[in-house]
């Protein structure tokens, strides 16, 4: 009877390939907790440019700021009812995203990330994304509430990405 048989050389040299081919993975990854880490920074990211768009409508339209997060959310509903999104709070510790009034029709949000971007690793992001490129931890922005606002009795359509 024979039978057939890799040498054992040849064996080990193929497990120490797929090895060190699923170690190189994980090290260009960055694992799938460096991932998940980066998909939170994404929501991160989406929210801060929600809510300079939310917070820029409430000025144009109140003629203000609003005092708190939670004061802009009331009016949101009132505006659609069915508005129920989360962008109000951090997606992992569900605390709220800190937000400030600075002065007139400037503010200020803080985000806490989790990964630092600014070496060229971002993540899903669009071109021009407030926060693309963020430090590792807390990172504030303040921000005008005029900035790239449309002139006065234009719609603004919303694009849902």
């Amino acid at each position: 009877m024979s039978s057939f048989s890799l040498p054992k050389n040849l064996l080990a040299i193929v497990v120490l390939i797929a090895l060190a081919a699923i170690m190189s993975g994980l090290l260009v990854t960055g694992g799938p907790f460096h991932q998940r880490d980066l998909r939170m920074d994404e929501i991160r990211v989406r929210d801060l440019n929600e809510l300079k768009r939310e917070l820029a409508w409430y000025y144009r339209t109140h003629q203000k700021l609003p005092d708190s997060l939670d004061v802009l959310k009331q009016a949101l509903s009132a505006r659609n009812p069915g508005y129920a999104r989360k962008v109000f709070q951090d997606p992992v510790t569900e605390r709220p995203y800190e937000y400030t009034k600075v002065s007139g029709n400037r503010f200020s949000l803080c985000l806490h990330f989790q990964v630092d971007t600014r070496n060229g690793l971002v993540a899903q992001y669009y071109p021009g994304d407030l926060g693309a490129e963020h430090p590792k931890g807390r990172a504030c922005y303040v921000l005008d509430a005029t900035d790239s606002l449309p002139p006065p009795g234009v719609e603004v359509l919303e694009s849902r990405r």
